[in-house]
């Protein structure tokens, strides 16, 4: 038996959804069970697939042609989507040996099936499938990568002196510059900024205190992340990682499926949130920059963070599915 994951990444998709698949699959290689992917998105993304089996295509259209194998109907099928539709979930609940899906919006009534959503905000989404499905709903279900698993939260400093940022591995919105500009010009804090595919630098190339790094692995971003004070960030995926080690951080929604993140993350006290992407204003960030240098705001919010997410999602995905069919 092995898990078969289907989902969506690159330049259009974002890595979000692959990082969180990433986190489930090892898991389960943990526990000795292999893993083979199937990506509809942008060939680069087999990068981050090191270590296991894939396929770069659209299998939208090649759904019903795997399903029809024997290892199909011998594995658990992992399917994290915003456009695979129902039928098609259907099939993988019919042929598989258990559906596992990741859901952030309570997006279709799915088939019988392991629904997860480790949103911070997931148990306002009323959701009300069938009652064979089974829902792991909140921040004990976030899904983040390995290396975060059972790291231990930063050390709160009396000033900000690191400042992270990042608007995820394409940087859509291009935010990075703009945000990066506005803190260099008015902050001495010396800032971190992770490049995105769609980052400009043009604005900023010639500011002493900003540093510029592309394309990570795990073990050097924690090296970073280890030695920053405040985090500057989109409400995605990275926010659990950020929450994981304790940094409070400062949000931008950039996308609509962006808001039960928000939402939550709100509500829970942890991020300073500046509004959506459009609206962007640096005289919001620059208050709450100016709210978060005092070191015992900071301590809080951290605390609320690291309480929040513990990193053993994707251990507990694994054990729910060992429940049912290992």
């Amino acid at each position: 038996m092995q898990l078969l994951v289907f989902t969506e990444a690159g330049f259009n998709f974002g890595l979000g959804h692959l990082i969180r698949c990433l986190s489930i699959a090892q898991a389960f290689k943990d526990k000795g069970i292999n893993s083979k992917f199937y990506i509809n998105g942008d060939k680069n993304t087999a990068r981050f697939l090191s270590g296991f089996e894939h396929k770069i295509e659209n299998w939208y259209t090649s759904f019903n042609k795997i399903s029809e194998t024997r290892i199909f109907k011998n594995s658990i099928c992992l399917i994290d989507s915003y456009h695979a539709d129902f039928e098609l979930y259907n099939i993988a609940s019919n042929q598989s040996r258990l559906l596992l899906v990741i859901d952030d919006t309570n997006r279709l009534n799915y088939p019988k099936s392991l629904v997860v959503n480790g949103s911070i905000g997931a148990t306002d989404l009323n959701y009300l499938g069938k009652n064979e499905n089974t829902y792991l709903l909140g921040t004990k279900y976030q899904a983040i990568r390995k290396e975060f698993w059972d790291i231990k939260p930063i050390r709160i400093n009396k000033e900000i002196k690191n400042i992270f940022i990042t608007f995820g591995a394409t940087d859509l919105r291009q935010l990075s510059s703009k945000v990066a500009k506005t803190i260099g010009e008015y902050c001495k804090s010396n800032l971190i900024l992770l490049m995105g595919s769609n980052s400009r630098s043009d604005e900023i190339i010639n500011q002493s205190n900003i540093q510029l790094v592309n394309e990570l692995k795990s073990a050097e971003l924690i090296r970073l992340l280890n030695k920053t004070d405040l985090a500057i960030s989109a409400v995605g995926q990275s926010t659990y990682e950020f929450a994981k080690m304790g940094i409070p951080t400062i949000g931008i929604q950039i996308a609509d499926n962006q808001s039960t993140n928000v939402n939550g993350w709100i509500n829970a006290n942890y991020i300073s949130f500046i509004g959506s992407w459009d609206k962007y204003n640096e005289n919001d960030l620059l208050r709450e920059i100016s709210i978060l240098n005092d070191s015992e705001t900071r301590k809080l919010r951290s605390s609320i963070g690291f309480k929040l997410v513990d990193g053993q999602g994707a251990r507990r995905i694994f054990d729910e599915c060992n429940k049912r069919v290992l």
